[in-house]
């Protein structure tokens, strides 16, 4: 179809609108500036017609392009959010859910565009208003919580001026819901969504920390919180685990009353015999996805790690247990990637301050610790599980040996862009090792029967294949077998004397 002849039929033919939006809204990355103007133009006028089918179809494509152009929205901003509000205040329920899927889908796709006060002042008021139609236990207000977190995720700061209301909302949700928990009538969801709220406010509110935790200090939440995991509901535990972790970056001494029982509680979701179990009986019934508690251990195991890395050895004394579970459950060969990925953070962060605790169980992690850290992109959270990971080796260094291999791949996975302190780090443990074996580390490596004592028995691997297989080596697309002596090179090339 000729583009003159898709204008005209945008403009005039409402009810090929409807079945024709979709394969239109895709085409927005081929069409010019002075095609995708008027097309938005007609999509925002259709979203605030007053026929329900119209609305409909258009909050849908409206949704589509959103996804289509992402971030080039964001100048076009100060026409799209005055329709969007304009048809906020005229429709009706069904039509609601979807125009407020679109408000979500556009903080999703234009991420902190969207927090020019202006905009922000347009938005939140009216649909605070809306919100507060509401009854606490009424679950046709999903949307629009939803939408509000959507909206708190993207603006970030710019909530200041709101965040008493929706804070001390979601506490109030969270309150009710937990009085009438008994009624097989509540949904539970309510938690979940009010909690997720809440992370999404106080994350917000990261550079006014003295807001977030005044907030919190005046409230119940704490208190709620504690019931909300005392319920055993995967779901609300596990959003619950995710704004505590959130928490603790700005609000750690908000939390400090609460820690005795909190840890404990935390550290429980790690019960190694429940997740393996979990775990065992999803695969051998074929399922898909990661069973719930899953999801509940993977947060608790972050936000502890979180806290870790903040609290130092304030909490010295809740991390053993933490440490023996990880233990556990590390060296399982079904776990879970993201599971995985979490504990050698979580042991990385304990190791920052309290290296003294981990380094006792050093030989029984350090492989599968190295070939996930070394798997990671080069953040924060790799540099900490490293930093972590050379503190307990320089109190247990026997305990690496048998993994130095994969130790010497996570030192060369930064490719020479290892912070300066982490580098330093690893030239003083280099050069001990260096020194231990009374010659250069490329001389050893290249002694064949160097990864002799590499092997998986259960999957009947050994040597080179464990190292390719842990760090996903592809030696098709690499058109070579993984190999010591070219590492040796490139950490030469990265400035390490080996």
């Amino acid at each position: 179809m000729a583009l003159g002849s898709l204008a005209e039929s945008i403009m005039a033919l409402d009810h090929w609108l409807s079945r024709s939006w979709h394969s239109i809204t895709r085409s927005w990355h081929w069409l010019s500036c002075s095609w995708q103007v008027p097309l938005m133009t007609q999509i925002l006028q259709r979203i605030q017609d007053t026929n329900k089918k119209v609305q409909a179809a258009a909050c849908s494509a409206f949704a589509q392009l959103e996804e289509e152009a992402q971030g080039e929205l964001i100048p076009y901003l100060p026409h799209i959010i005055p329709a969007l509000m304009h048809a906020f205040g005229r429709y009706q329920a069904k039509n609601m859910i979807l125009l407020l899927d679109a408000l979500s889908a556009l903080a999703d796709s234009v991420h902190a565009g969207l927090s020019q006060i202006d905009l922000v002042r347009q938005i939140f008021p009216p649909i605070l208003a809306k919100w507060e139609q509401f009854e606490d236990l009424d679950t046709s207000m999903f949307a629009l919580i939803e939408c509000l977190t959507s909206l708190c995720q993207a603006v970030g700061g710019s909530i200041q001026e709101w965040a008493q209301v929706m804070f001390a909302r979601c506490v109030r949700i969270i309150h009710t819901t937990l009085v009438n928990v008994k009624n097989p009538l509540v949904d539970k969801e309510l938690i979940v969504s009010s909690i997720d709220l809440l992370s999404s406010v106080i994350e917000g509110l990261s550079e006014r920390a003295d807001l977030a935790a005044e907030l919190i200090t005046n409230s119940q939440l704490m208190t709620l919180v504690m019931e909300v995991i005392k319920l055993e509901h995967p779901e609300s535990c596990q959003s619950a685990f995710a704004m505590i972790g959130d928490m603790s970056k700005t609000c750690l001494q908000q939390l400090g009353p609460c820690l005795p029982t909190l840890l404990p509680l935390m550290q429980s979701s790690l019960n190694p015999q429940l997740l393996i179990g979990a775990m065992d009986d999803r695969c051998g019934h074929h399922g898909n996805g990661a069973p719930p508690i899953v999801s509940v251990s993977n947060n608790a195991c972050w936000a502890i790690g979180e806290m870790a890395k903040r609290a130092g050895a304030e909490l010295k004394q809740y991390y053993p247990p933490v440490i023996i579970s990880i233990t556990q459950l590390i060296g399982y060969q079904r776990m879970h990637p993201g599971l995985l990925l979490n504990m050698t953070i979580c042991l990385g962060r304990i190791s920052l301050n309290c290296a003294d605790t981990v380094a006792p169980h050093l030989d029984k992690v350090a492989m599968v610790w190295c070939f996930r850290t070394c798997r990671m992109r080069n953040d924060v959270e790799k540099e900490d599980s490293c930093v972590g990971l050379c503190n307990a080796i320089a109190l247990n260094a026997s305990a690496i040996v048998p993994s130095f291999v994969p130790f010497l791949i996570v030192v060369n996975s930064w490719h020479g862009r290892a912070p300066a302190a982490l580098k330093a780090t690893f030239t003083q443990l280099l050069d001990a090792f260096t020194a231990n074996l009374g010659m250069s580390i490329s001389q050893w490596l290249s002694n064949p029967n160097v990864l002799d004592n590499l092997a998986i028995p259960d999957r009947r691997l050994a040597g080179v294949d464990v190292i390719e297989n842990n760090i996903c080596w592809d030696a098709h697309w690499q058109k070579r077998r993984w190999c010591p002596i070219i590492m040796a090179k490139e950490l030469a090339e990265q400035g390490y004397k080996v």
